[in-house]
């Protein structure tokens, strides 16, 4: 997943079950961004970026040239 683009999922961006960490963001808000890209910059080419477990949070109307999806089934 790492170097091609972060991967749009359709999850929206909630706690994981079981967590007790809380954030206003929370919500059906924001969808979830995971991995990493080609167009990382400055602390997003660090490679804690490119595991597929990291999840970052976008708006859906929002997008980025390195963004995409990934069919799976």
């Amino acid at each position: 997943m790492a170097g091609n683009v972060w991967e749009w999922t359709a999850d929206w961006y909630q706690p994981y079950p079981g967590s007790t960490y809380q954030s206003k963001d929370f919500g059906q808000k924001f969808k979830i961004l995971r991995g990493a890209s080609w167009g990382g910059t400055g602390h997003y080419a660090l490679p804690l970026f490119y595991r597929s477990a990291h999840r970052f949070y976008i708006a859906p109307e929002d997008g980025f040239a390195d963004a995409g999806m990934r069919c799976a089934k």
